[in-house]
């Protein structure tokens, strides 16, 4: 059996204390008929559930599924093709071809020139931010119409170009393009934003601001603002562009220009073909603005499954002779990502993590904040690596009320009571979680006490799923859920079939 499991019920026959896992079965919401919303009510009283129109509901598919099947070489090359002269606003011909619901229209970034300019002057002992004007280099696209990414200043200042490059490629759909077909300037800024150099200062810069996170993110949401929690993007960049980053610069997804909070569940990397666009930006947005972007770590945050699943042979194929020193240098930032987040909004407070709970914890987060989580895969033993195998592994199931062993071969599945004992001991309406493919995006389960958000689309090219983020405003009493279609599905030249951009569409993990 599981050690994990073996511990606990050791631990609870020595105390006369145990249980048997499926006399706690409770009954749950499984699924939802078809066109239905499924929204979770968070109240006793709820008003009608807010109309969201999903496709049919179908059975969930784990991401486990399959033999382990080795990565396949032949990673297309960085590129760039973007021309500063270009238009400002995506053409009204384009609207149509947006894959989020509802979304028509995208502001453009631009790229500066050099951001080569020393740090900007760090917080004051009073706690009082930097200065409230940001500099003329601050990520500001060029033309009358272009906006920066965030209106709040940044907290640094050398990275404001990598993310505004980084952001015209997804504009442009340019990744993945030859590095031959680019201008000369272009194959410049490629060699000096994805290069050993550039990401070992991005990585200097990041980790010591996780390391001041604690294992629980505490993430306070006011009245006044919106978070967006992302379940897992798996290098799948255009559609993190398209789909999920949208949420702060869509117009018409966010027509008053908030700075909106975005929460990463983890699982940046692995199987989808642009893992490093998408651990560089994530990464130099987090130094630019700790405040409003965090970061949980997934079990592909970690050397041992990202060797295998893919991002160290995307660095090889992209950085050459460098690309094991930079894979090296990335995987040492993830070993101090934080574990889990609990956010507090005026109306609702969620326990958010990578995959669910584990019986170590014990039902008490306090066990969480009392690991160090840099050694999980090294010294961390006992019950502590069991905490963190569950936070990082485990699924939720209906097939036990309490806890049993997770196929994966690593974590638990655990069941409605689980999840319910969790919730009421620790004062949480629910349990947000990523870790799994789901077909419409999203899915409620344990009596709508488990969410899983699932945002990589048409995962590996194989799987036809929809990709959803959740969305909590300050103000709602309940989490809302945008949903979308592949990105690279709607594109009318999309020549060969998706299946072909993603060179690891046979792993599931």
């Amino acid at each position: 059996m599981d050690k994990v499991l073996s511990r606990y019920f050791t631990k609870q026959t020595q105390n006369s204390l145990q249980k048997e896992l499926s006399s706690h079965k409770l009954a749950s919401q499984e699924g939802v008929a078809a066109g239905e919303s499924v929204l979770s009510p968070l109240t006793v009283n709820a008003t009608p559930k807010e109309s969201t129109t999903v496709a049919p509901q179908r059975s969930p598919a784990a991401k486990d599924a399959g033999p382990l099947v080795a990565a396949a070489a032949g990673l297309t090359t960085l590129v760039s093709h973007i021309d500063p002269r270009d238009s400002l606003m995506t053409p009204d011909s384009e609207q149509s071809k947006s894959p989020v619901r509802n979304a028509s229209r995208t502001d453009i970034f631009r790229p500066e020139e050099d951001d080569a300019s020393p740090p900007l002057p760090q917080q004051d002992a009073a706690g009082q931010g930097v200065s409230s004007e940001a500099p003329a280099f601050a990520g500001s696209p060029m033309g009358a119409h272009g906006t920066p990414f965030y209106s709040a200043p940044p907290s640094d200042g050398r990275f404001l170009g990598l993310i505004d490059f980084i952001l015209m490629r997804g504009q442009h759909n340019s990744c993945d393009r030859s590095f031959e077909c680019c201008t000369t300037a272009e194959q410049e800024k490629i060699k000096r934003y994805f290069s050993l150099r550039k990401i070992e200062s991005l990585c200097d810069a990041v980790t010591p601001l996780l390391i001041a996170e604690p294992n629980i993110l505490d993430i306070h949401i006011d009245e006044s603002e919106t978070l967006v929690v992302v379940g897992d993007i798996h290098g799948q960049f255009s559609d993190m562009f398209a789909s999920v980053l949208c949420q702060q610069y869509s117009r018409e997804l966010n027509p008053n220009r908030e700075d909106r909070r975005f929460l990463f569940l983890g699982d940046l990397v692995d199987r989808g073909p642009h893992s490093l666009d998408v651990i560089l930006l994530v990464f130099a947005l987090k130094v630019e603005y700790p405040r409003l972007v965090y970061i949980t770590r997934g079990n592909h945050e970690e050397s041992k499954t990202s060797r295998v699943y893919g991002f160290l042979t995307e660095m090889e194929s992209k950085l050459g002779s460098e690309g094991n020193a930079a894979w090296s240098k990335i995987n040492s930032v993830f070993r101090q990502i934080p574990l889990c987040a609990a956010v507090q909004t005026p109306h609702m407070r969620f326990f958010a993590t990578h995959g669910g709970l584990s019986p170590a914890i014990h039902d008490d987060i306090n066990t969480i904040e009392e690991l160090e989580r840099q050694e999980y895969c090294g010294k961390l033993t006992g019950e502590q690596e069991d905490i963190v195998n569950g936070l990082l592994w485990s699924d939720p199931t209906t097939d036990t009320g309490l806890y049993k062993r997770n196929p994966r071969g690593c974590g638990v599945l655990f069941g409605p009571a689980a999840s319910s004992t969790f919730c009421s001991r620790n004062g949480y309406n629910f349990i947000c979680r990523a870790h799994q493919v789901v077909n419409d995006g999203f899915l409620w389960r344990h009596q709508d006490k488990v969410v899983t958000v699932f945002s990589a689309p048409n995962y590996c090219g194989i799987n036809g799923n929809l990709g959803a983020v959740m969305v909590i405003e300050g103000t709602a009493t309940k989490p809302a859920f945008v949903q979308y279609e592949c990105f690279e599905d709607l594109m009318d030249d999309w020549k060969p079939p998706p299946t072909g951009n993603f060179p690891y569409s046979s792993c599931f993990m």
